[in-house]
C-alpha cells in the first residue's frame, strides 16, 4: 500500500533514502580518498603509491567507525517519503 502525503494528501510520493548518510559515503568512499590521496602527491611532487596507502587506511578507517556508529542494539527502521506535489518530506 503506497503512502499519503499528511500534507496536502496526495499519493504521488517516492521512498526517499537518507540523503546525508549517502552523501557521507560517497565523500568518504575508497574511490573518493584514493584520487584524492593521488593528487595531493602529484601536487606536492611525492610518489603517489604512498597517497593510495594512506588513502586506504583512512578510507578503511572511515569504513569501520561508520559500521560501528550504524549498529544499534535496537533497530527502528522507517522509511522516508517526498512527496511529488508539495515537496514535503515525511514518514509514515
Amino acid at each position: 500500500m503506497k503512502p499519503i502525503c499528511p500534507y496536502c494528501h496526495s499519493s504521488d510520493v517516492i521512498s526517499q533514502s537518507n540523503p546525508v548518510s549517502s552523501i557521507f559515503e560517497q565523500l568518504c568512499s575508497q574511490a573518493t580518498l584514493t584520487s584524492l590521496g593521488v593528487s595531493i602527491c602529484k601536487y606536492y611532487k611525492v610518489n603517489p603509491a604512498i597517497g593510495v596507502i594512506t588513502a586506504t587506511a583512512i578510507a578503511s578507517a572511515v569504513s569501520v567507525a561508520t559500521r560501528r556508529a550504524q549498529t544499534p542494539l535496537i533497530t527502528t527502521h522507517q522509511k522516508n517519503y517526498l512527496c511529488q506535489r508539495c515537496f514535503k518530506p515525511f514518514t509514515p
